[in-house]
C-alpha cells in the first residue's frame, strides 16, 4: 500500500486509510490456493432438454470456503417470470476442462478459469443463484447453444447483478489498483484536491509520479477486457460488481473515475498510456435509453467495427455476440431472420450480414467498414467477397464514412446496386475519378506526435511533402489542383479534413460554414512546432498558425491516417487510403457512399480495396461534375 499512499499524497489527497471493500452479498472474505485435481475429467451430468424458447437454466451453488468442493444444482426458469439470479461474466481461458464440480450429484467438468470464478463469488454461508454460460447452456448441443445465445442480452438485462471476474490476482496488485481508483474518486469530488491535481498537470506531466498508475494499467490489461461477449454482459443497465483476486469494486465507481480521466485528462492518459476507454466503451453499450438516437451506437456496422479488436475463439461470434444490441437489424423485409446459427460457416455468416446491411440500409456504410490486411485479395479472402467485411479480422483503422461523418461525397444519391442473397458479385453504379500513381509507406499512429519536433528533416511529414507532393518548403503560394493552397490540401489530407476535430467541436452539420482558415491554423501550428527552427517554413505560415491547435491536429491526424497510406493521383490529387492501396488502383465515387472508394482492376471487373479521403472530392464535387456533363455514371462489377 505504500506506493498508493505516496501517490495519493503527491496528488494532494489527504492521508486517509483507503476505504475497505466488502462484498455485501458475502459473509466473509479471504481465499487460499486450490487443491490439485486430475487433468482428465469425464462428463457424468446429462442435460434435460430446455422446455420452451424463453426458458433458461439457473445454477444454485452451495456455500463453502475456497478449498471446499464446488457443489450445486440446475433448475429451469422462465424469463417471463422475472426469476432472481446473478449473471457471471468471466474469461474462459484454456478451454480444456481440467476442474470439476458436482451438479445434481453428477460430475460436471469446468475450465480452470470458471472454477476459480465460482470459488471467488461463492458465499460462505448462503446459497447463490447464478447464470453461467458454461454450465447453464449445453455447449455440446449446437441447436440449444444457438437458441440460448439469442436470450443472452435479456439474461444480462434481467439479472439482479452482473458479477465480473477479472481473474486471479497473481501479482498481488488488485487491491492497489482499486485503492487508487477510490483515491481518485475522492479527489475528483473535492474541489481543492482536484485543483491541485490539475495544476500539477499544467506545470508539466513529467513532474507527476508514475509508480502507482501501473496498477490501473494492469487492471485494464486483464484478458477479460478483450473478450468479444463482454459488451452485452456489462453493457446493460443492470448493476455490476468487479472481482479481481480477493479485491472487489462496484463497476459504477470504476466507470465514473475512468470517464473523468478520459474526458478531462487526455494528456495524462497519453503520457501514462492508460487505456481507460476499455471501461468507458463498455458502459451502457447495450442500453438504448442512454444513447442518443443520432450517435454511432445506433449503427450496427459501427458496433461490429468497434468490436473488431476483441477476442473470440469462434470468428462467427464477432456477429453473434452483437445480435442483442439495439442497432442490430434482426428482421429485414424479404430476408430471413438473422440468428446465431452455428450451422453456418464463417463465410456464410459474414456474407449474410453484408447482403442484409446493403439491402436493409440506403447507404454504403457496410462498404466503408471493409478493411483488408494483404495486397492479394483473393489469396487472403477465405472466399469472402472483397466487398464484405471480415469481422473476425482485427481493427486496422478509423472509419471515415461512419454514420456521423461530415463527408457527403455522393450528396443525397442513394446506392444503385444489384446483388442476391447467394451471389458474391455486386453490380454498383458510380463515377470513375482518377488513378493512384504514388504511395507512401504505412503511416503509424506514433508518427503523429509532438516528438516530430525533434525529428526535423527526417519526419514522415517532411518526407511525404518532398517525395510525393514534390515541394521542398511549406509555402502557402504553392497551388493544389483545385486552386487551393497545396499546403492546406496536404494538411487537410493527413487529418481527413480535420474530421475528428470538427466532430469534437460540434460541426457535424455546419462544417461547410466553418472558415477554412481555422483548419489551416491547426495544421500550420503543428508545422511550426515541427519545423519552426528550420528554413522549411516562412513568416506567412507562422502568421496563419496563430491560435491554431497543434495538439488537436496531431490527435486528429493520428486517428484518421494511422494504419493508412498517403497517395497521389495521376491528376495530382492528394489522398489517404487503405494499407493495401497501390499504384494503378482506381478511385471512384460510388452512389450512396459518404467518401470515395478505391477499386482494384481484375480483368474487366474489380475488387474493393476500401474507402479513402481525396482532397477535393469529399463534398459532392464529383456529382457536380456529372451534373455538368464532365463525368458519366458507370457500372462497376465487384467480386
Amino acid at each position: 500500500m505504500e506506493e498508493i499512499t505516496q501517490l495519493a499524497g503527491s496528488l494532494g489527497l489527504r492521508g486517509k486509510s483507503p476505504p475497505q471493500r466488502r462484498d455485501p452479498y458475502d459473509d466473509d472474505s479471504g481465499s487460499s490456493s486450490s487443491s490439485q485435481e486430475p487433468r482428465e475429467i469425464p462428463y457424468e451430468y446429462r442435460y434435460r432438454r430446455v422446455p420452451d424458447e424463453n426458458v433458461i437454466r439457473i445454477l444454485t451453488i452451495n456455500p463453502g470456503r475456497w478449498n471446499d468442493n464446488l457443489v450445486g444444482s440446475l433448475e429451469f426458469a422462465d424469463l417471463d417470470d422475472d426469476p432472481e439470479y446473478e449473471a457471471l461474466s468471466y474469461t474462459w481461458g484454456d478451454p480444456f476442462r481440467c476442474r470439476k464440480m458436482l451438479v445434481d450429484g453428477k460430475v460436471f467438468p469446468l475450465t480452470q478459469s470458471l472454477s476459480d470464478a465460482l470459488r471467488t463469488v461463492r458465499r460462505r454461508k448462503h446459497l447463490r443463484r447464478l447464470w453461467v454460460d458454461q454450465i447453464c447452456i449445453n455447449q455440446r448441443g449446437a441447436a440449444e447453444r444457438a437458441q440460448q445465445v439469442t436470450l443472452m442480452n435479456t439474461i444480462y438485462k434481467k439479472t439482479k447483478m452482473v458479477l465480473v471476474f477479472l481473474g486471479n490476482d497473481e501479482e498481488r496488485v488488485a487491491r492497489k489498483a482499486m485503492d487508487l481508483v477510490l483515491h481518485l474518486k475522492e479527489m475528483f469530488e473535492d474541489e481543492e484536491q482536484l485543483s491541485h491535481f490539475t495544476e500539477m498537470q499544467r506545470e508539466g506531466l513529467d513532474k507527476l509520479p508514475v509508480g502507482g498508475w501501473q496498477y490501473i494499467k494492469q487492471l485494464c490489461s486483464t484478458p477479460w477486457f478483450d473478450r468479444m461477449w463482454i459488451g452485452q454482459e456489462i453493457g446493460t443497465a443492470a448493476p455490476a460488481k468487479v472481482f479481481w483476486g480477493d479485491a472487489t469494486m462496484d463497476w459504477q465507481t470504476l466507470y465514473e473515475v475512468f470517464y473523468i480521466l478520459m474526458k478531462n485528462h487526455k494528456p495524462l492518459r497519453a503520457r501514462l498510456r492508460l487505456h481507460v476507454n476499455k471501461v468507458t466503451y463498455l458502459h451502457h453499450r447495450f442500453n438504448p435509453e442512454l444513447n442518443n438516437a443520432n450517435s454511432n451506437r445506433w449503427s450496427f456496422i459501427h458496433e461490429l467495427h468497434r468490436a473488431r479488436p476483441r477476442q473470440a475463439t469462434d470468428p462467427r461470434d464477432h456477429v453473434f455476440a452483437l445480435l442483442g444490441h439495439f442497432s442490430a437489424p434482426i428482421k429485414a423485409p424479404g430476408i430471413p431472420l438473422l440468428t446465431a446459427d452455428y450451422g453456418k460457416s464463417e463465410v456464410e455468416v459474414f456474407h449474410e450480414v453484408a447482403v442484409r446491411m446493403l439491402t436493409y440500409t440506403e447507404n454504403l456504410e457496410l462498404l466503408h467498414a471493409v478493411q483488408h490486411r494483404c495486397h492479394n485479395l483473393f489469396e487472403c479472402s477465405k472466399d469472402i467477397p472483397s466487398w464484405a467485411p471480415n469481422w473476425g479480422q482485427g481493427h486496422l483503422h478509423y472509419i471515415l464514412g461512419h454514420k456521423g461523418t461530415i463527408f457527403r461525397t455522393s450528396k443525397d444519391w442513394p446506392p444503385i446496386l444489384r446483388l442476391s442473397k447467394w451471389s458474391k458479385v455486386m453490380d454498383i453504379e458510380g463515377l470513375k475519378i482518377d488513378v493512384v500513381t504514388q504511395c507512401s509507406a504505412k503511416l503509424e499512429k506514433e508518427m503523429f506526435s509532438f516528438d516530430i519536433s525533434t525529428n526535423g528533416n527526417n519526419s514522415i511529414i517532411r518526407s511525404i511533402w518532398t517525395n510525393i507532393c514534390r515541394y521542398s518548403v511549406f509555402d502557402l503560394s504553392h497551388k493544389y489542383v483545385n486552386g487551393e493552397s497545396a499546403v492546406f490540401a496536404f494538411l487537410q489530407t493527413f487529418s481527413a479534413g480535420c474530421l475528428v476535430l470538427a466532430l469534437k467541436r460540434g460541426h457535424q452539420y455546419d462544417y461547410d460554414e466553418v472558415s477554412k482558415s481555422i483548419w489551416l491554423a491547426d495544421g500550420a501550428a503543428c508545422l511550426m512546432q515541427a519545423f519552426g527552427h528550420t528554413n522549411l517554413v516562412n513568416d506567412q505560415l507562422e502568421r496563419v498558425s496563430k491560435g491554431g491547435d497543434a495538439h488537436g491536429w496531431i490527435g486528429c491526424s493520428s486517428n484518421t491516417s494511422g494504419g493508412r497510406r498517403f497517395f497521389r493521383t495521376a491528376e495530382g490529387y492528394y489522398g489517404i487510403g487503405p494499407l493495401i492501396v497501390e499504384e494503378g488502383d482506381v478511385i471512384c465515387v460510388l452512389l450512396g457512399g459518404r467518401t470515395p472508394f478505391i477499386l482494384r482492376p481484375v480483368g474487366d471487373d474489380y475488387s474493393l480495396v476500401g474507402e479513402c479521403y481525396v482532397h477535393g472530392f469529399m463534398h459532392g464535387e464529383a456529382i457536380e461534375m456529372m451534373e455538368r456533363g464532365e463525368r458519366e455514371l458507370e457500372n462497376f462489377v465487384i467480386h
